[in-house]
C-alpha cells in the first residue's frame, strides 16, 4: 500500500472518528469488497457474510471516537466481523445448552408435546428475570452470558477488577434467584442450570 493510501486512509479514519459520515462510507466502500473475500472463507453463505458485513461497519461506527487510534482499518474491521461472528456461535451454543439442559431435566408428567411451548415459556421467565438487574450487573451478566467475554475481558471492558465482575455476577444469580423462586423450584433449577456459565 502506497503511502499516499495510507495517509488518504488515516484522513478518513480521523475524520469518521469525528463523526462524518462521508468518510466513513469511503471506508465502506473501500474495504467492503476485501472484508467480503475474508469472510466468505470463514463462513458458509453470501447471505451470512454480508450480515457480518454490515453488523461490523454498523458496530464501528458506534465506536467511531476509537477510529482515529486505528492504524489499519482493513484488519481492524476484520476483527470486528470475526469477533461478531464468534459472539453468534456462542450464542447458538449456549442456546443449545439450554434446551439439552431442559430435555436433560424435563418433569415426566410433562406431555412431549408441550416441550417446545414449556422451553419458550421457561425461557421467557429467565430473560424476564434479567431484566430486572440494573447497572453493571445487568451489562456484566449480559457480556458474559450473551457475549461469552471472560471475567478478565469483561473486567478490562468495564475498568474494574475480575474480582469485582465475579461479585456482580454472584449478586445479579442471587437477585434472580429471588425474583424466580415465586414461579417454583422447577423453574428455578432449569434457570440456575442454563446459566450456569457465568461462573
Amino acid at each position: 500500500m502506497s503511502t499516499k493510501i495510507v495517509l488518504e486512509e488515516k484522513e478518513l479514519l480521523h475524520q469518521a472518528a469525528e463523526g462524518n459520515r462521508e468518510a466513513y462510507g469511503k471506508l465502506y466502500a473501500h474495504f467492503y469488497d476485501s472484508l467480503y473475500h475474508s469472510l466468505s472463507f470463514l463462513v458458509k453463505s453470501e447471505t451470512e457474510a454480508e450480515e457480518l458485513i454490515q453488523d461490523a461497519f454498523v458496530k464501528a461506527w458506534v465506536s467511531r471516537e476509537t477510529l482515529a487510534l486505528v492504524r489499519s482499518f482493513g484488519d481492524y474491521i476484520f476483527t470486528v466481523a470475526k469477533n461478531l461472528r464468534i459472539d453468534k456461535i456462542r450464542s447458538r451454543h449456549t442456546r443449545t445448552n439450554a434446551e439439552n439442559t431442559y430435555q436433560e431435566h424435563r418433569p415426566e408428567s410433562d406431555p412431549l408435546s408441550d416441550d417446545i411451548y414449556l422451553y419458550k415459556q421457561y425461557y421467557e421467565t429467565a430473560w424476564a428475570a434479567v431484566q430486572q438487574l440494573h447497572g453493571k450487573k445487568k451489562s456484566i451478566f449480559l457480556l458474559r452470558t450473551q457475549e461469552g467475554l471472560t471475567l478478565q475481558e469483561i473486567a478490562d471492558r468495564e475498568g474494574i477488577s475480575r474480582s469485582a465482575v465475579k461479585k456482580h455476577l454472584y449478586t445479579a444469580l442471587e437477585q434472580m434467584k429471588s425474583a424466580l423462586v415465586k414461579n417454583g423450584e422447577w423453574v428455578s433449577l432449569f434457570i440456575l442450570c442454563v446459566l450456569q456459565s457465568t461462573l
